[in-house]
C-alpha cells in the first residue's frame, strides 16, 4: 500500500525496477493493437468468403442447376479453417495456434489464389488479345457493364492482400506472445 505524504524511493530499491513494467505494458499494448488489425483482416476475408460461396456456387446454382466454381476456389474455401484457428489463438494468447493459422494459410490460402491467378491472368491475357476461343467467353461473360474477369482477378487480389496482411499481423502477435512468456 502506498503511504500518505511519502514520495521518496522504498528502502532497497534504486528506482530502476519500472522499466520491466514499462515493457510488459507495452507487449500488452502491442497485442491488443495487434488482435484489432488480425480481427479486421479475417472480418474482410469472412466477406470475401462469403461472396465467393454466394457468386460462384448459390447463384450458378440457383440459375443453371450446376455449379462451375473452379477446383482452386475449392480448395480456397478451405482456408476457413486456419482462420478458425487464429481467431481461437486470440482468446488464449496462444502462439502454438497461430503459427498453424500461418502454416495453413499458407497452404489452403495463398497457394490456391496463385494457382487462380495463374489460370485467370492466361484468361485475361487472351481475353486482352482478342483470341476468344468459347472457355474466354463463357469466363468473362458481362457483369453490371463490366467483364467478370476483371471482377475475379480484382477479387485475387484483394484476397491476396488480405492473406497477407493476416499472416504479417498473426506473426506480430506470435513474437509478442513469445516475448512475454520469455520475461
Amino acid at each position: 500500500m502506498a503511504s500518505r505524504g511519502h514520495h521518496g524511493n522504498i528502502k532497497g530499491s534504486d528506482g530502476s525496477d519500472w522499466k520491466h513494467r514499462e515493457r510488459v505494458a507495452d507487449h500488452y499494448k502491442r497485442s491488443v493493437e495487434y488482435k484489432s488489425s488480425y480481427s479486421f483482416f479475417t472480418d474482410i476475408y469472412m466477406i470475401l468468403l462469403v461472396g465467393v460461396i454466394v457468386v460462384e456456387y448459390i447463384l450458378p446454382y440457383a440459375l443453371t442447376q450446376s455449379i462451375n466454381a473452379s477446383l482452386w476456389q475449392h480448395i480456397w474455401l478451405l482456408s476457413i479453417v486456419p482462420v478458425l484457428i487464429g481467431r481461437l489463438a486470440l482468446s488464449r494468447n496462444n502462439s502454438g495456434l497461430m503459427i498453424l493459422f500461418i502454416f495453413g494459410t499458407l497452404c489452403l490460402g495463398l497457394g490456391p489464389l496463385i494457382a487462380g491467378a495463374r489460370d485467370y491472368g492466361f484468361l485475361m491475357y487472351r481475353r486482352i488479345n482478342d483470341r476468344t476461343p468459347s472457355d474466354v467467353k463463357v469466363a468473362t461473360f458481362a457483369v453490371f457493364g463490366t467483364y467478370s474477369i476483371i471482377l475475379r482477378c480484382s477479387f485475387i487480389v484483394i484476397a491476396f492482400i488480405v492473406h497477407i496482411l493476416s499472416l504479417r499481423t498473426g506473426a506480430k502477435l506470435c513474437g509478442v506472445w513469445r516475448t512475454k512468456k520469455l520475461d
